[in-house]
C-alpha cells in the first residue's frame, strides 16, 4: 500500500496531449464532498470528523486535512484529481490518503468530484510532480523514537483506471540522524549487543572484518564512554572520541583516549544509516 513522509510541494503539471490542465475540482466544497462521499463513513470524535473508507479490504481512516489537498492530473486525462491527507488525530501525523476524481459531471450540480481510491501510511505527506502523486512515508530502522524517523521513502503514483500505480520510488535518510544512529552503535557496543551492531556496519565492512574476530576485538573492553558529534566539514562523517577502560593481561586495568571517525551511507533497503568506514587512532 502507499506510505509516506515530506514536505508539502505542490506542483501542477500538464502531461503530453495537454495544451491545458482543468482545475475545477480546486473550487468544490470539500466539506460537503466529504460528508457525502458514500464510501465514507463518519463519526465525530471531539470536534473532528473522522472518516473510514467502508471497505473490508481497508482499514484507512482519519480526518481529512482540507488544508492540505495536493491538486494533479494523476491519470493524464487533462483534469485535475485531488489527494486528501488523513490525519490520526495524534503522533502518527497523517496516516492515511484518499483520492478523489470527476468521474461523472452533471449539468446541472457541476463537477462533483468521487472517491476512487485510497492508501495508508505513517508520518504520511503529499505532493504532486510531473503528474505523478507523490506519497512520503517516515522510515524507521526500529530502535528511534517515534518523533525522530532515520529517514523518508518516496513513492510516485500515476492513477490508472482508479487504481495507483507505482512508477517510482526512492528514499533517503536525515542528516541529523547520522550521528543518533553512531550513538546507538555505541549503547550497542556498551550493552554487549554484538549482533545488532555489527548489523549498522556496511557490507563492505563486514566482508573486511568478519563477526567473530570483529567481535573478538572488544574481548578486552570492559566500559567506555563515547562522545560523538557531526563533522561540519565532511558530508555523512560522524566525529567519536573514546574513553576507553580496557583489561590487561596481567589482570590490572588501564584508561586509554581514542579518536577518529565514522562515514556513514544511506541503505534504503534496512531502511537505516550505516557506518560504511571508520578510521581511529591512540590520543596520548
Amino acid at each position: 500500500v502507499p506510505e509516506g513522509a515530506a514536505a508539502y510541494v505542490l506542483t501542477v503539471s500538464i502531461p503530453a496531449g495537454c495544451t491545458s490542465v482543468t482545475q475545477e475540482i480546486e473550487v468544490v466544497d470539500w466539506a460537503a464532498v466529504i460528508a457525502n462521499e458514500p464510501r465514507l463513513d463518519h463519526e465525530v470524535i471531539g470536534e473532528d470528523d473522522y472518516v473510514s473508507v467502508a471497505a473490508a479490504t481497508t482499514t484507512v481512516a482519519g480526518i481529512p486535512q482540507l488544508d492540505q489537498i495536493v491538486y494533479g492530473d494523476f491519470d493524464g486525462d487533462c483534469l485535475e484529481e485531488a489527494g486528501i491527507p488523513l490525519f490520526s488525530g495524534g503522533t502518527a501525523g497523517n496516516v492515511g490518503f484518499l483520492v478523489f476524481d470527476i468521474v461523472d459531471e452533471n449539468v446541472t450540480t457541476g463537477a462533483t468530484p468521487t472517491l476512487v481510491t485510497w492508501g495508508e501510511g505513517y508520518k504520511l505527506l503529499l505532493r504532486a510532480d510531473a503528474g505523478l502523486l507523490i506519497v512520503s512515508n517516515a522510515l524507521y530502522s526500529g530502535w528511534e523514537a517515534n518523533c525522530c524517523p532515520s529517514g523518508v521513502s518516496y513513492d510516485g503514483y500515476r492513477l490508472q483506471e482508479g487504481a495507483l500505480t507505482l512508477v517510482s520510488s526512492g528514499s533517503e535518510g536525515y542528516p541529523e540522524m547520522r550521528v543518533a544512529t553512531v550513538e546507538h552503535f555505541y549503547t550497542l557496543l556498551q550493552n554487549g549487543n554484538f549482533t545488532e551492531a555489527y548489523a549498522l556496519l556496511s557490507p563492505t565492512f563486514q566482508e573486511a572484518n568478519p563477526f567473530d574476530a570483529w567481535q573478538a576485538g572488544y574481548a578486552n573492553t570492559q566500559s567506555f564512554v563515547a562522545t560523538v558529534s557531526a563533522d561540519t566539514a565532511v558530508a555523512n562523517r560522524v566525529v567519536v572520541d573514546l574513553e576507553v577502560n580496557e583489561r590487561l593481561n596481567n589482570g590490572t586495568t588501564r584508561i586509554r583516549h581514542y579518536r577518529g571517525h565514522w562515514d556513514l551511507a544511506w541503505n534504503g533497503a534496512a531502511p537505516s544509516w550505516i557506518l560504511q568506514d571508520g578510521s581511529f587512532v591512540v590520543v596520548p
